[in-house]
């Protein structure tokens, strides 16, 4: 089964405003409501100035910054409520200390958020979910390191040398035969080759770790700056300096990403 990716990387379908508007559940109900009462009252009065009023909604309610600002806390609520789930997912599947691990680190952050003030965290949301995009990519490079350690313990280096071994040795004794030398010979190419996967997902698998361990140091540094910074009482405008290393954070993310695809690549071979 294919490793689902971070949240972020799935972007939901934009319908247009005035769509969004009429399929909004308020208005639905309202407008049920309405068929409902005409039913009732076996009047049409209901549905005319339902009808008003769902055309004077339709025209000023998608232009408006209130419902701009409405339908970006609906997609920020189904955004935290598809990465509770993928979150839940991943830690399924991860070691006990892994699943403990970032839990440690997610602790860390919710408490440093929960330190800063309201006008503060409000001045903060867009860098504090970059920040949490950053714990999604943790969660995410634990989840390659298990695949690349399973991958590692099904490729036995000692059993492959010793198989190179014998094969050379029978090479040697077989020169006289062009049809079994052959064979010897493509069997040495492919053991060459499986060794030399599995020396480069030992790399990666180190490049990985590493990258996983500056993560964590990383976010728990920006959770220390924030309660400290917010305990001094200092001015929000001092808050983007502290959030300053996301950036250079993410674009190390970036770096990592070629070693990521290549051990998903090995795992789904």
């Amino acid at each position: 089964m294919a490793r689902s990716a971070p949240p972020r990387d799935r972007q939901e379908p934009r319908r247009p405003k005035i769509l969004e508007a009429l399929l909004q559940d308020f208005n639905l109900i309202a407008l049920g409501g309405l068929a409902a009462l005409a039913a009732l009252t076996v009047s049409p009065i209901p549905l005319i100035i339902g009808g008003a009023a769902e055309a004077l909604y339709l025209i000023n309610a998608p232009g408006s910054r209130w419902f701009d600002r409405y339908l970006a806390l609906q997609r920020a609520r189904r955004r935290a409520l598809r990465r509770e789930r993928w979150r839940v997912d991943m830690l399924a599947a991860l070691p006990r200390s892994d699943r403990e691990r970032f839990r440690a680190i997610q602790r860390r952050l919710a408490y440093a958020e929960r330190s800063l003030d309201q006008e503060t965290r409000l001045l903060a949301q867009g860098e504090l979910g970059r920040v949490e995009d950053l714990l999604d990519q943790m969660l995410d490079l634990l989840a390659v390191r298990v695949a690349a350690g399973t991958y590692l313990a099904t490729v036995d280096r000692k059993a492959l040398l010793a198989e190179m071994e014998q094969v050379m040795r029978r090479a040697r004794e077989t020169r006289d035969d062009p049809d079994l030398d052959r064979v010897e010979t493509q069997r040495l190419e492919v053991l060459q080759k499986r060794l030399g996967e599995r020396a480069e997902m030992e790399r990666n698998l180190e490049i990985v770790t590493s990258q996983i361990a500056t993560l964590e140091h990383s976010i728990a540094y920006l959770a220390d700056k924030l309660v400290s910074w917010s305990a001094a009482g200092r001015e929000p405008q001092g808050l983007r300096e502290i959030l300053a290393g996301v950036e250079s954070t993410e674009q190390a993310i970036e770096q990592v990403r070629p070693v990521v695809e290549q051990i998903q690549r090995a795992r789904e071979a």
